[in-house]
């Protein structure tokens, strides 16, 4: 399976989806991980700390939701996020859906994306 960490992009979140610590785990059993560039560094944690726990460096957060199987995020999705949704996908965040707009849930049913709410 295939795990993607984007950066966070919502001010002042400065938590990452997945510490160095996380990616030794789903590496030893035998995942991938795909971590955006500067994912961490908010969090403490530089790239060559995820490099050397497994990860791959990626540039994009395109490119860390289309390789991922499983989006780990802190903050609920941005506008901008919705559209890198993939079918299928399953994203782990927060997502506060009570409060969420249309265009999120929108996105998240026409994707068939299985959203794992941290609240």
């Amino acid at each position: 399976m295939d795990f993607g960490i984007p950066k966070e992009v919502r001010d002042l979140e400065k938590r990452v989806g997945l510490t160095p610590a996380g990616v030794v785990s789903l590496i030893k059993r035998g995942q991938r991980v795909y971590l955006e560039r500067g994912a961490g560094a908010d969090a403490g944690f530089r790239d060559d700390h995820y490099e050397q726990a497994g990860a791959q460096i990626v540039y994009t957060a395109e490119e860390a939701y289309g390789r991922a199987d499983v989006v780990l995020k802190v903050a609920r999705p941005t506008a901008a996020e919705h559209a890198l949704f993939r079918h299928n996908q399953v994203i782990m965040s927060f997502f506060h859906l009570t409060v969420a707009s249309s265009d999120l849930i929108t996105a998240l049913t026409e994707n068939a994306v299985t959203a794992i709410a941290y609240e």
